[in-house]
């Protein structure tokens, strides 16, 4: 089974290419454009090893997701990384930053470097 990505963003564009080309790198993905599909898609299936979230969504911004799911012990080892074009909001329970404006294949870098075992330090 390979790594696990949960990504919650409501620009649905860029949700189908970057969960596409993740799936094709050999990632399991999961996508929710919006905070409310991500929380849904956290309950039915096992925890994710990173949750790219996006921070700006209608239904409620990163740190209310981040709000939901705090006291879930069975995400405790996953790591959160905002997923952004804007500035980088201040939250000490998120452990990076993805700027989306940058190009795919920096994205995909970026990405597999979060989840090499150095890449996180996480709980």
């Amino acid at each position: 089974m390979g790594q696990s990505i949960l990504i919650v963003d409501d620009n649905t564009d860029l949700l189908e290419l970057l969960g596409d080309t993740l799936s094709r790198k050999g990632y399991e993905v999961q996508t929710a454009d919006c905070g409310k599909a991500g929380l849904a898609a956290l309950e039915k299936s096992r925890a994710p090893d990173l949750i790219l979230l996006d921070y700006e969504m209608p239904d409620m911004n990163g740190a209310e997701f981040l709000d939901q799911i705090e006291q879930n012990k069975s995400l405790a080892h996953t790591a959160v990384v905002y997923f952004t074009a804007g500035e980088r909001p201040k939250d000490s329970r998120v452990q990076g930053y993805l700027n989306k404006m940058s190009s795919l294949n920096d994205c995909l870098h970026s990405i597999g470097k979060l989840l090499m075992p150095e890449g996180l330090n996480r709980g």
